[in-house]
């Protein structure tokens, strides 16, 4: 009789996410080859910068999507790509240094409650990151965020200091990091990311429902580097904050009660209306780009309204329809 040792050790699909990520991906890609226990996908949304041929070109499967499609389509038709043979699906940024054996180590490992693993993510000089173990968002703290300027990241601050502070090798979180998830194939199989988002909060949303099928645990000894942002370092500051705004909007009307969506997107709104008002007494800025500023946030507030009257009709929230601020000349 074969004992549990004998058992072959797990694999894993690996799906990295591509837009305009040639000079990460040169870094990435290689290290998946001719490996056993991974199969790598890259899904390419649009890049102009020889990606996807770059991928190809390294032997990795790709996936042209033809049109920027966002994060979480993206993910999805990676996984479809990868479930039927691997018991794992690992979605990594392309500015993540994951290395396979980390990767082999940490499903080899992973209890077998846990439907949800992720390393510990460092900055470049080693300190862990805090978007790694999140609480999920409340109405009061999304209001203090938008409309008081508090620090989005202070709730992850302190629950990164519980996880220094406290001892073992796993740390069971309620809302992990996007950038290097790895997800049991078999907890994603009827549902994966939301394709509702475009950019930003749909690793909060998957969080959510993973947590109703098992643990989703940080591993504190295998750390690994994320180069924090420079995967959507195209994008500029003005439509990153819209984006956000935008993805905080529709996880409201996803998950919370009906009343707080008029709440959140109105402190939203105001908020980035506020900021754009602001800007202009802390350093100078252009006539163009506080234009932008002001264009961006009426559209916002228009996509906001969108949401809310399918949300009151009943309706499910449509697929995103695809970057609403990104590529548009906002400041």
């Amino acid at each position: 009789m074969n004992s549990p040792h004998d058992a072959p050790p797990p694999t894993a699909g690996v799906v990295i996410v591509s837009h305009n990520s040639a000079l990460l991906l040169v870094d990435r890609v290689g290290q998946w080859s001719n490996r056993d226990n991974a199969e790598l996908v890259v899904v390419d949304n649009a890049s102009t910068d020889g990606s996807a041929s770059l991928a190809r070109a390294a032997g990795a499967l790709t996936i042209e999507m033809g049109t920027n499609a966002g994060y979480a389509i993206a993910c999805n038709r990676g996984a479809d790509a990868l479930r039927s043979r691997h018991e794992w699906i690992a979605f990594v940024n392309p500015d993540v240094d994951l290395h396979p054996d980390d990767l082999a180590r940490l499903i080899a490992d992973a209890p077998s409650d846990a439907v949800a693993l992720s390393p510990l993510l460092v900055d470049n000089v080693g300190r862990p990151l805090p978007d790694i173990a999140r609480p999920e968002p409340r109405l009061a703290s999304t209001l203090a965020v938008w409309l008081l300027t508090a620090r989005a990241d202070r709730p992850a601050k302190r629950m990164l200091a519980r996880i220094a502070e406290t001892p073992g090798r796993w740390f069971e979180v309620p809302v992990t990091s996007g950038a290097c998830l790895v997800v049991r194939s078999s907890a994603i199989k009827d549902d994966g990311f939301s394709e509702s988002y475009f950019l930003f909060s749909e690793d909060i949303d998957i969080s959510i429902s993973l947590r109703s099928k098992g643990r989703l645990l940080v591993d504190r000894d295998i750390r690994v580097r994320h180069t924090s942002r420079s995967s959507s370092s195209g994008v500029g500051r003005t439509a990153r904050q819209l984006e956000a705004g935008r993805a905080v909007i529709v996880f409201f009307a996803r998950r919370k009660p009906r009343w707080q969506l008029p709440v959140v997107s109105a402190a939203i709104v105001a908020g980035m209306a506020v900021r754009g008002l602001r800007e202009p007494m802390r350093c100078p800025v252009s006539a163009a780009a506080w234009r932008g500023w002001a264009t961006g946030t009426a559209l916002l507030g228009r996509e906001a309204l969108r949401i809310a009257r399918t949300v009151w009709r009943g309706a499910a929230l449509p697929r995103t329809s695809g970057p609403l601020f990104v590529g548009r000349q906002l400041g």
